[in-house]
């Protein structure tokens, strides 16, 4: 016995352009998954260049915020320093030392020594922080005089006030977090 199969004609029809379809579709999907492909690796390329620009700018910030503390505390330790040292008066226009402490006399020049590229008597401070997060602050100390007043609400106001700009500079790592602070402190003669 033997079966006759008929195939419907529309069923066959229909198979062979399926394939057709096939055959042009994975074309087009090799297309889109390559250029989806690129897509997805320069997003990671811009997210990676990203974080690691971050990663410098918080360590730039980190460099400057250490400089910066540790020239405020250099701004403070030289404070403490001249009311030890009894406070000094050097001659007009010379560094001279005082004990532990180096003071410069009044200025006579019109380039501030702070902003002096041949200035030379930068003073080393103590060492500041632990670890890699050591830094050797310098600073000047400038005589301004004792020709201010020490209270300025009163009618006759006294001289007996000396007065010193000082200034700390601090760096860590390189240029970039250089940090340069001053401060004009004033004391008592007796």
């Amino acid at each position: 016995m033997m079966r006759i199969l008929h195939l419907d004609e529309s069923l066959v029809t229909r198979h062979k352009g399926n394939l057709a379809v096939q055959k042009t579709q994975q074309g087009v999907v090799l297309i889109i998954s390559l250029i989806m492909l690129v897509l997805m690796t320069l997003i990671g390329i811009a997210g990676i260049r990203l974080t690691s620009t971050q990663e410098r700018m918080v360590g730039y910030a980190f460099d400057r915020a250490v400089s910066f503390q540790a020239a405020e505390s250099t701004l403070r330790e030289i404070e403490a320093r001249i009311d030890a040292a009894g406070p000094p008066r050097p001659a007009t226009g010379v560094c001279q030392t005082f004990g532990t402490l180096k003071v410069c006399g009044t200025v006579t020049a019109s380039v501030q020594r702070w902003n002096d590229t041949m200035f030379t008597d930068w003073t080393s401070a103590s060492e500041v922080g632990t670890g890699t997060a050591k830094i050797t602050p310098d600073y000047l100390v400038e005589y301004l005089g004792n020709t201010f007043p020490c209270d300025i609400n009163t009618i006759t106001p006294s001289t007996n006030c000396l007065r010193y700009r000082i200034t700390a500079r601090a760096e860590r790592g390189d240029e970039r977090s250089r940090v340069l602070l001053q401060s004009i402190y004033a004391t008592f003669t007796p």
